[in-house]
């Protein structure tokens, strides 16, 4: 998949699991990795770039491995946040259409 611009701004979210331990067993958790997804977002009439971090842990009894849920996305598969998609379709619709006047 295709990396958006190294220049913008980022701000990093890291979403850890809910759990300090392993939900099956009980066991202690061992990081292993994470996965990483970034997402165009506009704040302030600024597009920055927000990375979602998820870490990836082991149990170390039962081998198990756990994460925290990835957010939920405006599109699936896609980099735009919901700010910056409603921006984008307010600028292309929402301030063209004119008003509709009130019969007398």
């Amino acid at each position: 998949m295709r990396k958006l611009n190294p220049n913008l701004p980022r701000k990093r979210v890291v979403r850890e699991p809910s759990c300090a331990c392993c939900p099956g067993c009980g066991g202690a958790l061992r990081a292993m990795g994470e996965d990483s997804d970034e997402m165009l977002d506009l704040v302030a009439q600024a597009w920055q770039l927000i990375e979602t971090v998820r870490p990836k842990y082991s149990c170390r009894t039962c081998e198990k491995i756990i994460q925290a849920p990835a957010p939920a996305k405006a599109i699936a598969r896609g980099k735009l946040s919901y700010a910056a998609l409603a921006h984008i379709m307010m600028a292309k619709w929402g301030y063209i259409c004119p008003t509709i006047a009130k019969p007398r």
